[in-house]
């Protein structure tokens, strides 16, 4: 009986000690989520230090705070579904509802030499790019899942900095192959890489008028008009008007 006695009190023991030790366990990925006041409704989220906050758009009264010690928040991308994208300075993503609060899911990309992942929101927000120099991933919003996702050829890095958004939401980007492979321009969706054109190094591609694509070579600032939606060159037409000049000046 004695036996049967100590057995209960140390379960109950074990029992106590793992309840205080879940109660007190880091939240995971270091989430701090401090809610202001439940009457305070939050339809908007914005940057402040090294917080998110959530607040309503009318009054600017804060509802809620959300932090990830050890990391700093750098930009807030609006998605679908009442996401919003909240990037950090350690490479993780998150997908933030303003109004629950809740905090739907996290992805982590990886910060390389080429800094701050490119993030880019598809036009209806159901899906989003991300492109750091050494990898591309298109995410569905809602859950935060991988849809798709390439590396560039060995030897060769994006350039997020030479980069330029469509209205369709596709995103074009400049590839460096510094050694024997071709650099390149590569156009992204949601779907993966939907063309490829080979160029020569230090290329960048730049919006022109009426959607029309241009992609500039350095350092003699030659360029080259091309079909936004192929990336097959346009085609010299009589007395069509040349834009690449003005469009490739130096930046």
């Amino acid at each position: 009986m004695r036996t049967v006695v100590v057995a209960l009190l140390l379960a109950a023991l074990v029992a106590v000690l793992g309840a205080a030790a879940r109660a007190h366990r880091p939240a995971p990925f270091g989430d701090d989520l401090a809610a202001h006041s439940t009457s305070v409704p939050a339809d908007a989220v914005r940057l402040h230090g090294d917080a998110v906050q959530g607040y309503d758009d009318t009054t600017g009264v804060t509802a809620w705070t959300y932090r990830r010690p050890g990391s700093t928040p750098t930009r807030i991308v609006p998605l679908a579904h009442e996401v919003a994208l909240v990037a950090w300075s350690d490479g993780m993503l998150t997908g933030v509802t303003p109004g629950a609060p809740e905090i739907r899911w996290h992805r982590f990309i990886k910060i390389d030499e080429g800094g701050r992942p490119l993030l880019h929101a598809s036009p209806g927000g159901e899906t989003f790019l991300a492109v750091t120099s050494g990898l591309f991933v298109a995410y569905n919003t809602d859950d935060g899942t991988i849809r798709t996702d390439t590396l560039p050829p060995p030897g060769c890095s994006y350039v997020p900095a030479h980069s330029v958004s469509l209205d369709d939401g596709t995103l074009v980007v400049a590839r460096s192959c510094p050694g024997d492979g071709p650099s390149a321009v590569d156009a992204f969706t949601a779907d993966g890489r939907v063309w490829k054109r080979d160029s020569g190094p230090d290329v960048r591609p730049v919006l022109g008028t009426g959607g029309s694509l241009a992609l500039c070579q350095g350092p003699l600032l030659r360029g080259m008009l091309v079909d936004p939606a192929t990336g097959a060159a346009v085609p010299d037409l009589p007395g069509a008007v040349r834009q690449p000049k003005p469009l490739c000046t130096a930046r």
